[in-house]
């Protein structure tokens, strides 16, 4: 059991450090999207820096790798091969080798670790953080409504790997959004629908200077 334990924490932290923002901005843009924005390797800057279609596909990319490394060690060693997969996924996303150790915040990602655990529930919580991020006008807010909402749905999962796995990650995505915290009690953090000056691709996309989700 320990070998395979090993086995899925290796195997999902590399899918994990597969940067999908890092992969698009320079095939299709010839620039790392880190230059530009919050310098963060996610949807939301993708979005912002480069626009809705690139920023779409890394959403999804994301998604399908937490997913992806959340099926195959659940295959491969159980509930605890879902717990040490997911998280690992998540950890390789935030902190890439490859990369030196500078990756997304790791939202659209624990996503695709809810949509393997549990779909119907993961859909729920999607389609309420969609709603809020619409209402408040903060993805941050909604990103950290949604892993709360889903650790509480864990708790009556029975299954306590299931647990610990989103409490651990809950912890993980607060800790990737301490920035985006502090400004949002302080009324700093930057809404994502609001416009700025000098994006990328020229399209008048915000090129926000704050950090922001993922």
């Amino acid at each position: 059991m320990a070998f395979k334990i090993i086995v899925c924490a290796v195997l999902a932290y590399f899918i994990g450090t597969i940067q999908t923002a890092i992969i698009l901005s320079k095939s299709v843009k010839k620039q790392d999207i880190r230059n530009f924005g919050s310098g963060n390797a996610g949807s939301t800057n993708m979005v912002r820096t480069f626009g809705w279609g690139l920023g779409a596909l890394t959403f999804l990319g994301d998604l399908v790798k937490g997913a992806l490394a959340t099926l195959i060690c659940g295959w491969i060693a159980g509930d605890w091969g879902i717990f040490v997969g997911g998280l690992f996924c998540i950890m390789g996303h935030v902190w890439p080798v490859q990369y030196g150790f500078k990756g997304g915040k790791g939202v659209a990602s624990t996503f695709g670790v809810m949509l393997a655990v549990n779909p119907l529930v993961a859909i729920i919580t999607f389609a309420a953080c969609l709603i809020v991020a619409l209402i408040t006008r903060f993805v941050s807010i909604a990103s950290l409504l949604g892993v709360v909402a889903f650790f509480i749905a864990s708790l009556f999962m029975g299954r306590i790997a299931i647990v610990l796995l989103f409490l651990a990650l809950m912890l993980l995505i607060f800790f990737t959004h301490r920035e985006n915290i502090a400004r949002l009690f302080k009324g700093t953090e930057n809404p994502f629908f609001g416009k700025s000056k000098g994006s990328a691709n020229g399209n008048g996309n915000a090129q926000q200077t704050g950090r922001n989700l993922k």
